[in-house]
Formats: structure tokens, C-alpha cells, sequence
């Protein structure tokens, strides 16, 4: 029971992870971002990529890969997206299109078959008499403490109240001298890269391969 436990609070944060990622672009700039899955895919892939073939340290490759696909969530809206903001439509097919030719360029790459992440941290701890593994408590551990630094950056500066601001009344925030289109690119850069996040903490203990974005989508969507 414990162990059903622990395994649900870690999957149920790392789809909150997910979830939040997704409102968030989704609350400021009414964009349903359908390759909200392939970020995740890509963060796992990333650090797989890193460490197994150019042999980097895993922090520095879970860094990496983080930074990496925020900074391509960012290429991702100021190219394809904001020229089309005004059709939700067009919005939709635009990052459906990039979650599908992000899935391909993955299977093309790296094939079908799972890959394997090796664990940032080693071993299993003892919790009621059952045995957990190290990798599951910090991917618990490490989604708390993103998630709440959210919330802190949200609530507490200067960029996070910009958001705010967009997502509760755009038009009145650009009369107040707030950048719109700015905002909508870090926000779309911070979805990405927790999502990213959250494919780097699952990928030591769940399967690595190139659909692996499609149900945490699906759930996230649900969930949001």
C-alpha cells in the first residue's frame, strides 16, 4: 500500500508539473499548445542524448536539457505561433504539427526501441517497510520544489506580476506599458522548460521513447 502510494505522488506530481506548464501558456496566451508533450519527450531525450553519447555529467545534461527546450519553446512561439495567434485554429494545427515532426525527428534519430536514463541519484530507502527508490523520492522532491518556485515567481516579482497582469487583462497591461508579445514568448519558454523538467526526472524509471509526450498530453489536458 505504501509503495502504491508513493508511486501515485510522484507520477501525480509530475503530471502537475505538466498541467501547470500547459495553463499557464494556455491562461495568458489562450494558446492550447498541443506539443506541450513533445517538450517532455524532448527533455528526456536530451539528456539521454548527452549522456549516453557525448558523455556529460547527468546534472549538467538535465540542465542542459531544460534550458535547451525552454529556448526552443521560445523559437517555437515567436516563429510559428505569433503569427497566428489571431485563428485558434491555425494555433492549434501549428504546435499539433511541431508535436508530430518532433515525435518523427525523435524516431528517426534514436528508433522505436526504449531507451535507458541512468539515475541521478543511486539506491532505495526503507519508508513503512517498503522498498523506494532514491530516483522516485527526488523526482517527488524536485517537483515540489519547482512547482512552489512558481508560485514564488509568480507571486513575488516584478516579471511574475507582468504575468498576472497579461493573463487577467491583456489589453489593459499593454496600456501599461507591458510588453505583450515578450511575455507570451518567456511564458511559452517556461512552459517548455517544465515540461522538459519534468521528461528528465521520469526518464531514469519510465520508458524513453518517441510517443512517450502523446498520454502525459492527453492526461495534462484532462487535468487542466
Amino acid at each position: 500500500m505504501i509503495e502504491i502510494l508513493v508511486y501515485g505522488a510522484v507520477i501525480s506530481a509530475i503530471y502537475a508539473m505538466l498541467a501547470v506548464g500547459f495553463t499557464l501558456i494556455f491562461g495568458v496566451a489562450r494558446i492550447l499548445n498541443l506539443a506541450h508533450g513533445a517538450f517532455y519527450a524532448l527533455g528526456a531525450y536530451t539528456v539521454y542524448a548527452l549522456t549516453a553519447n557525448l558523455h556529460v555529467p547527468l546534472l549538467v545534461a538535465a540542465a542542459i536539457a531544460v534550458v535547451g527546450v525552454g529556448l526552443f519553446g521560445v523559437a517555437v512561439e515567436r516563429v510559428l505561433v505569433r503569427p497566428l495567434r489571431r485563428s485558434q485554429l491555425a494555433v492549434l494545427m501549428i504546435t499539433l504539427s511541431v508535436g508530430l515532426m518532433v515525435e518523427q525527428v525523435l524516431l528517426l534519430t534514436f528508433g522505436s526501441e526504449a531507451r535507458n536514463v541512468p539515475s541521478m541519484v543511486e539506491g532505495a530507502y526503507e519508508i513503512l517497510g517498503a522498498d523506494i527508490s532514491a530516483q522516485r523520492l527526488l523526482a517527488l522532491a524536485a517537483s515540489i520544489v519547482i512547482l512552489a518556485g512558481l508560485w514564488l515567481f509568480m507571486q513575488h516579482t516584478r516579471l511574475g506580476s507582468a504575468i498576472l497582469a497579461i493573463s487577467q487583462d491583456a489589453e489593459a497591461a499593454r496600456y501599461m506599458g507591458i510588453p505583450s508579445d515578450r511575455i507570451y514568448s518567456i511564458v511559452m519558454g517556461i512552459s517548455a522548460g517544465i515540461a522538459a523538467a519534468a521528461g528528465v526526472l521520469v526518464a531514469p524509471f519510465q520508458t524513453v521513447i518517441p510517443s512517450m509526450g502523446l498520454l502525459p498530453l492527453v492526461k495534462a489536458f484532462s487535468i487542466v
